[in-house]
């Protein structure tokens, strides 16, 4: 396994010598801190943080790179942590150890490289932080003693005859340009210093993160190689499983054919029957017809005969009628003269 201590050691050998520097510079560096102790503060904080970053970096890649051991020699760790830039990557090693299954390991670096490189982003930014702190007190500290210069030169009065007193207040004067300028070299000296030493820092991290990546682009090399090696055995075998299965389609599907053809020929033969039991129904609706043509017009002849009948009865009531109706009348006549003669 790569060994990422040996970054953490220098970052902490290089801490140790700041600080044996500023233990035997104290004095100095305790007055240039206090020309301007709030902006010299934030840098000094903003050192600490991007220091911080920095080993946190450097710890999580070594665990990285351990959960990556684990995993690619077949074994479960009792660790919980998940990790943090090659997530993706382990996923796809399960799943490679389960099924032996390829998959695009370049894809996977790259997408490290760049999680990687997101992650150093913060410490460039806090390194321009730093320069920009130092430039800044720079200038405040100069506009400080622009400013202070002018006021005491302005305050000088050289007509007066006393020298000394005039030299007097040039000294006093000159008390809060050399203020200024202090508060200038002060922000600069922590600021630019800051920023190289957090720079030292982000390059061992940057080192680091390079070793990680060579590290991790060798093993999925390694580990798609054996693939690879194992690839032409196991593409035979499927091949012949492939074919062993095209020849068993094949004979289902002429065992289907003869199958359709008997079904096609006993299907030829309902047609026929059906035909021929269509043509003798087709001839009895004819016959049917037929018959029934010739009932229907007997019939027709014999209603009409009942038809004259009818007429020849009616004539023959309306006939009766009228001579029962004339003897009826002459009844009546001859009745109506009998009462007569009796009446009188």
């Amino acid at each position: 396994m790569q060994d990422y201590k040996k970054y953490l050691i220098r970052i902490i050998f290089f801490l140790a010598l700041i600080s044996i520097f500023i233990f035997y510079n104290y004095a100095k560096l305790e007055t240039g801190f206090f020309h301007n102790a709030e902006l010299n503060a934030v840098i000094i904080i903003v050192f600490i943080i991007g220091s911080f970053f920095s080993v946190r970096g450097i710890l999580l890649l070594k665990r990285d790179a351990f959960l990556l051991n684990e995993i690619i020699a077949n074994r479960t760790t009792s660790s919980s942590a998940k990790p943090n830039f090659i997530l993706d990557i382990i996923d796809n090693l399960k799943i490679k150890n389960d099924v032996n299954k390829y998959f695009n390991w370049k894809k996977n670096i790259e997408e490290v490289a760049f999680k990687l490189e997101s992650d150093r982003e913060i410490n460039k930014y806090l390194i321009a932080v730093l320069v920009f702190l130092g430039l800044l007190g720079t200038f405040w500290g100069l506009l400080s003693t622009i400013n202070s210069v002018g006021d005491t030169i302005s305050n000088l009065n050289v007509e007066e005859g006393d020298v000394l007193s005039t030299f007097m207040a040039l000294k006093e004067g000159i008390k809060n340009p050399m203020s200024g300028m202090g508060t200038a070299f002060s922000s600069s000296l922590f600021g630019l210093s800051g920023s190289l030493c957090l720079g030292f820092i982000d390059l061992q991290l940057s080192r680091a993160q390079n070793d990680f990546l060579d590290n991790l682009n060798r093993k999925l090399k390694n580990i798609n190689n054996d693939f690879d090696s194992d690839e032409p055995r196991s593409s035979s075998i499927y091949l012949e499983a492939l074919i062993g299965q095209t020849i068993e389609g094949l004979n289902k599907m002429s065992e289907l054919f003869e199958k359709n053809e008997n079904s096609r020929k006993s299907l030829e033969d309902v047609f026929a029957k059906s035909v021929n039991v269509l043509s003798k129904i087709n001839d009895e609706i004819d016959f049917r017809l037929n018959q029934s043509n010739q009932t229907a017009i007997s019939n027709l002849e014999h209603i009409r005969n009942i038809d004259n009948s009818l007429l020849e009865l009616k004539d023959q009531i309306k006939k009766n009628n009228s001579e029962f109706s004339e003897e009826l009348s002459k009844e009546i006549k001859l009745l109506t003269k009998t009462i007569a003669l009796i009446k009188k």
